[in-house]
């Protein structure tokens, strides 16, 4: 198999002690994950310390994901999923405690560890806008630079480009901004979708139509990804994740994020990642929110069954995004914004503490060295 062929030149030319399968127990690409599982145990299966990680984020029946009103997913594993194993060389994990009970419904001995995902550290410093740097490069590349420097916000859709994250919801929200906006006499925002078209073309020229029916095509971009990193990518410069926070933060923008469907987001970090960053967020119902946040998150929800909560929500997030901006607003709202953002960034610590994956890489680091997982 030249899957299998792949895995086994580049565990050998790499020296590889432990790789970090994300998602790979789902059904997407068997013929791959059967590769990773022969490769991985032809290379610790006699007992060199050392083996996969799987880290999932979804589970089959729970990450109902459907075509043609048809699941893609089986609603548990078969003949065709392989999933880990109760042997030396495989760690499972998973993002939430939340999916812990379905994992009970898996055919294997092997229990998984909770093993959050970790938030990005943020710099202190403010990222510039104004004079030369990567931001400004990056803010003439995809044409808005005068906008912003003439105060446009920026809002942050952190989605790829797949029916179920509900852009089409985010533009609709957009377009509630926007008329809030110019009411108001503000500038109006831009819109930053994360995601690459080539995704999914048929449902990224829905987003375009969606956008030019609503007059909104110059107020949206389509970012073609997010690099793990900042730089330059080909002719392109790009912006990594923690640098479009800050960059939203730095024009008092916020976070949109609009799932279309209630239960297929296991975390959903939309929520988070505006937290950490001090941004006003904006996200329609998904069972997550309360699942995984819980009561104690300050967040703007979107009703998109009320026929007046497009307009609603969109009020309230320009309140909270005039009231980011120091002196704008009276003492008091700017003290209950202040309140909200501390208070979410405390809930943050507790949702996704960086202690279970320290412990995860001390114990697989131990491992290496000869002592038993």
């Amino acid at each position: 198999m030249p899957y299998q062929r792949h895995f086994e030149s580049w565990f050998e030319e790499n020296d590889i002690d432990w790789v970090c399968a994300v998602n790979m127990t789902l059904s997407d690409a068997v013929p791959v994950t059967m590769a990773l599982h022969r490769a991985a145990e032809q290379r610790w299966g006699s007992g060199r310390p050392g083996g996969v990680l799987f880290w999932d984020h979804d589970l089959l029946s729970s990450y109902a994901v459907h075509e043609n009103d048809e699941r893609v997913y089986p609603l548990r594993p078969n003949e065709f999923t392989l999933v880990p194993q109760a042997v030396p060389w495989h760690v499972w994990a998973i993002v939430s405690d939340v999916l812990l009970p379905e994992t009970r419904l898996y055919p294997i001995d092997l229990r998984p560890l909770v093993v959050p995902n970790i938030l990005p550290l943020l710099s202190r410093q403010d990222i510039p806008i104004q004079g030369p740097s990567i931001v400004s490069s990056f803010l003439l590349g995809i044409d808005v630079m005068d906008g912003v420097r003439a105060g446009r916000p920026i809002l942050l859709c952190p989605n790829r480009i797949f029916p179920v994250k509900g852009i089409e919801i985010s533009i609709r929200v957009l377009a509630a901004i926007k008329g809030v906006s110019i009411k108001r006499g503000l500038a109006v925002p831009y819109l930053l979708i994360f995601g690459d078209p080539e995704e999914d073309p048929g449902y990224a020229a829905e987003l375009h139509l969606v956008a030019h029916e609503s007059r909104l095509t110059d107020d949206i971009r389509f970012l073609g990804g997010v690099p793990l990193c900042s730089g330059v990518k080909g002719t392109r410069v790009m912006l990594d994740e923690k640098d479009l926070l800050q960059l939203a933060a730095a024009t008092h923008g916020g976070v949109v994020y609009t799932p279309n469907t209630a239960n297929l987001e296991s975390v959903g970090l939309g929520p988070a990642l505006a937290s950490i960053a001090d941004l006003p967020r904006l996200v329609s119902k998904f069972n997550a929110l309360d699942q995984v946040y819980g009561d104690g998150l300050n967040v703007i929800r979107l009703d998109v069954s009320s026929p007046n909560g497009f307009d609603v929500a969109a009020r309230c997030l320009v309140d909270w995004m005039v009231a980011s901006m120091k002196g704008s607003v009276p003492t008091s709202q700017q003290k209950a914004w202040l309140d909200v953002v501390l208070q979410n960034k405390g809930l943050m610590k507790k949702k996704f503490p960086m202690k279970p994956w320290k412990d995860l890489l001390l114990r697989l680091a131990a491992w290496l060295k000869g002592f038993p997982q």
